[in-house]
């Protein structure tokens, strides 16, 4: 159990999970405005095996049945994805309601979904800022006033002297995304290993995450960020 515990916090220091982490506290910090951006337009939802059998499982339906009606092709042609059908004027997720601006099967997601639109799956789960994202702006807003008053924040100062806690905060950054992603049993094996409780409390999360994005982000990538809205015909 110690040698695996200690392999966990070894790769958590490489320059690879730097990138992942980043992403998990912004995730953590992030709150959909509900604008309907992620659903709309021409991107598309891959997903896997799992995915369409948990969706399948929630609807009552064959997995089949879900690849049938709601899924096709992935244009990619990669093995063991397909793409969620876009319907309608605006080009719309199936599972999009346009009327209550929200998802039909939110607790049935795909995995791509759950860690939308902080953490892009195409590039490791690298930390995303999308100008066409209210809740993206919002979060970049937040951050560029924190950043103009750091020594008032006691979690940063705490990162930032104790590698302790430090290390601490990336396994629960690590429970929280592999949670999002709907990884129920890693999770929780890495909270045993690591002696962290679950269910995380979210509130002392929320703090110690947006410390440790002031720790880890440089200014520069938040002066390039410009919001430009939800442009629609």
């Amino acid at each position: 159990m110690g040698r695996e515990y200690d392999g966990i916090l070894d790769r958590l220091e490489s320059k690879e999970a730097e990138v992942f982490l980043r992403g998990s506290a912004a995730d953590v910090l992030f709150e959909c405005a509900r604008c309907g951006q992620c659903c709309l337009g021409g991107a598309y939802t891959t997903v896997d095996d799992q995915d369409i059998n948990r969706i399948a499982a929630g609807m009552g339906l064959e997995p089949e049945n879900v690849n049938r009606t709601f899924t096709t092709s992935d244009p990619e042609d990669r093995p063991g994805m397909r793409m969620i059908k876009n319907v309608g004027p605006e080009n719309s997720c199936t599972f999009y309601d346009g009327e209550n601006k929200g998802c039909t099967i939110y607790e049935l997601r795909p995995a791509i979904c759950r860690t939308h639109p902080m953490m892009n799956a195409r590039q490791g789960y690298r930390l995303t800022l999308y100008n066409h994202c209210l809740g993206a702006s919002n979060l970049i807003n937040i951050l560029r006033r924190e950043l103009e008053n750091l020594c008032a924040n006691r979690y940063h100062e705490r990162l930032k002297s104790k590698q302790k806690v430090l290390k601490r905060l990336k396994i629960k950054l690590l429970i929280h995304i592999l949670q999002r992603q709907g990884s129920k049993e890693k999770s929780e094996v890495v909270a045993q290993l690591s002696g962290i409780k679950l269910p995380l409390d979210m509130n002392d999360l929320r703090k110690a995450s947006l410390a440790y994005l002031l720790l880890s982000i440089d200014a520069k990538e938040l002066d390039g960020y410009k919001y430009e809205g939800i442009q629609r015909q």
